[in-house]
């Protein structure tokens, strides 16, 4: 649309003429409501009498303004890379620029002949703000462009936990873990410290897991968002030796019909030639005993034969076994 007025009354038209009608008297001064991105030629003067006159609509060139933030989202606090480009106005124009940042912060403003820029800024707190970027020139229309960018609280686990965390073999422990902050969408693993691993998904985790060998152990929760962050936590696993063990004596040099016994912790046992005992359930440093001399008398003849041990006594403090060899002596 566009308008003449004359005096105080104005027309509109939506065409390419526009009559005025209606009485007038003397000289009278008009002027060009002009559309909106245009220039009139000419934009005002005065009539007396019928006629007519030609006006012309120039556009006036609109500035095109493009810019790329990076990164668009991360945690705070985030410095931004703001890459933008400008370009139409008349060729050696000097274009002056404003980028209102979006936080509250004083926007950065200058003029240059340059049609690009690179510019820095850092967001410290959680947000989405939205970065706007004018460009003004002489001769030509305001261009602007806006981008936004999120800027999330770092990933926070605020639990993770072991129960037991030190214990003897085999050890069941059962870990549990929670955490929020970051872009969401989080993906975790729980490392146990001894080659194993468990995946999941989502802001809390549950699970178990059983060392079977002694050791020390660091398990840890390393937990990502959609956006690519990570955090980890950590918790030390203690593992010890089973706290009670077997020992097992083996017998050899007996002849058939002989019996012999071992003794540990003042707890006796018997077996016949060739036979082996086991003492389970001990702890600790034991001390240990076995029949010496055996004594055996022949089924027939009588005759009476003594079998010494190689070994008699000793102690013990973990599981095995201790072979006993019998020799007979005159």
């Amino acid at each position: 649309m566009w308008g003449i007025t004359i005096g105080t009354t104005t027309q509109w038209s939506s065409s390419t003429s526009l009559t005025r009608s209606g009485a007038l008297s003397g000289s009278n001064s008009w002027s060009v409501d002009t559309p909106s991105g245009y220039t009139a030629n000419p934009s005002s003067g005065t009539v007396s009498g019928p006629g007519s006159t030609t006006i012309t609509f120039t556009g006036i060139p609109q500035i095109q303004v493009s810019i790329n933030p990076q990164p668009t989202s991360g945690t705070a606090p985030l410095q931004v890379t703001l890459y933008a480009s400008w370009s139409g106005a008349p060729s050696g124009a000097t274009y002056s620029y404003t980028i209102n940042w979006g936080d509250g912060s004083t926007p950065t403003s200058s003029s240059t002949t340059s049609t690009s820029g690179t510019f820095y800024h850092t967001y410290s707190s959680a947000n989405t703000y939205t970065i706007t970027v004018t460009v003004s020139a002489p001769g030509a229309q305001t261009g602007s462009a806006s981008a936004t960018v999120t800027v999330y609280t770092p990933i926070t686990i605020s639990s993770f936990s072991a129960n037991p965390t030190s214990g003897t073999a085999p050890l069941t422990v059962s870990f549990s873990g929670s955490w929020s902050g970051g872009s969401g969408g989080y993906s975790w693993s729980l490392s146990f410290g001894d080659g194993q691993s468990t995946p999941g998904s989502g802001s809390s985790m549950s699970t178990s897991h059983t060392y079977s060998s002694a050791g020390t152990y660091t398990a840890t929760l390393t937990v990502k968002d959609s956006a690519g962050d990570t955090t980890s936590k950590s918790v030390t696993i203690t593992v010890s030796s089973s706290s009670t063990y077997s020992v097992t004596f083996t017998e050899t040099g007996l002849p058939t019909g002989a019996t012999w016994w071992a003794q540990v912790g003042g707890t006796t046992k018997h077996a016949g030639a060739g036979q082996s005992i086991t003492f389970s359930g001990l702890s600790g440093t034991n001390s240990w005993s076995v029949e010496s001399p055996v004594t055996y008398v022949a089924k027939y003849s009588h005759k009476v034969y003594y079998y010494y041990a190689s070994t008699s006594s000793g102690t013990v403090s973990s599981g095995g076994t201790i072979p006993i060899t019998y020799s007979q002596q005159s």
